[in-house]
């Protein structure tokens, strides 16, 4: 995979299909909105990393958390096909140093899923390129798709309250 840097172009959006409630809908985009800006950090804190950096650092950080389970055998397969780091090992411990210190101080839902989120982002623009091979785009999907499902999950916590609003509420 050659290096590039498509996922400093790829934006994550959200939008409402149906009917939502009005309390539901502002809990949701409360914690949507923390969680956004925390993935901005992550983001901020390795804004000259290319793909397959990110890839590396995020699959590497998603793979050691405690929590929710996710399928690691999936997020590998993409990592192996995509993950090609071009940074310098110094560099490369450099940005696990900062996004361990940026992700310090929030809770271990909020970690994963910032993490998840910026993952499934670069994994996407990826696949928006079409330049990945069959098998590539393949694992690449997979993983996204399984991020996507991890994410809803989480939401999910959210509406029924699992996660509670002074998890993402800047009091």
């Amino acid at each position: 995979m050659t290096s590039t840097a498509v996922w400093r172009q790829w934006r994550t959006t959200w939008e409402w299909e149906g009917t939502v409630a009005p309390d539901l809908r502002d809990r949701l985009d409360a914690f949507l909105t923390y969680l956004h800006r925390a993935a901005a950090d992550l983001a901020a804190t390795v804004a000259d990393a290319t793909d397959g950096d990110l890839i590396f650092l995020l699959s590497s950080s998603l793979l050691w958390m405690d929590g929710d389970p996710i399928d690691r055998a999936v997020i590998v397969e993409a990592w192996r096909d995509t993950a090609t780091p071009v940074a310098e090992s110094t560099q490369l411990t450099r940005w696990i140093d900062d996004l361990e210190s940026r992700l310090a101080p929030e809770r271990p839902v909020i970690q994963a899923a910032a993490v998840m989120l910026l993952l499934e982002r670069v994994f996407r623009a990826l696949l928006a390129t079409g330049t990945l091979s069959d098998s590539a785009a393949d694992s690449v999907e997979r993983a996204a798709d399984h991020l996507e499902a991890q994410l809803v999950g989480v939401l999910k916590d959210v509406r029924a309250s699992v996660i509670p609003p002074s998890t993402y509420r800047m009091m």
